[in-house]
């Protein structure tokens, strides 16, 4: 048996007996836990994002369990490239890219961000005639191209 096919119970979406319920946010947990994100974790537990975000509303307990398996995640991630660095830094690669990408805000590169409020304040100095020369080009005598 496949570990997705362990994480994920063959239930009818959101319905069903409270055991099946429990089956399914317990199959979010352990996806959660790994590192997958909610939409991925709400699959594997055969949901829809929506329900996902309804029974964190109306379930305080399960929500604090969500919050603690992201945590958990994070956590083996960091604990990884800690121990990976430590040990060899070529080998911290795969964890800071889950890192990066999964907690973009704590841990994801801003280089990116940085180059587009830098094209936004140079845009924002243009005149009309040189941002209408930017966007639709312009001849080599300085008179606006043919607008597609």
């Amino acid at each position: 048996m496949s570990e997705q096919s362990a994480i994920m119970p063959t239930l009818s979406p959101g319905r069903g007996s409270d055991a099946q319920r429990q089956a399914k946010k317990q199959a979010i947990l352990r996806a959660l836990s790994m590192g997958h994100t909610r939409t991925a974790a709400s699959a594997l537990g055969n949901i829809t994002r929506e329900t996902f975000y309804d029974w964190l509303k109306a379930d305080p307990a399960f929500s604090d369990e969500v919050t603690r398996a992201e945590a958990n995640a994070e956590d083996y991630y960091l604990e990884a490239i800690y121990h990976a660095a430590k040990a060899d830094p070529k080998n911290a690669v795969h964890a800071q890219w889950w890192l990066e990408r999964r907690r973009a805000r704590d841990y994801g590169r801003t280089e990116r961000l940085t180059i587009l409020r830098d094209i936004q304040r140079d845009i924002e100095k243009l005149s009309d005639d040189e941002l209408a020369a930017v966007a639709y080009g312009s001849d080599d005598d300085g008179s606006a191209g043919a607008v597609p």
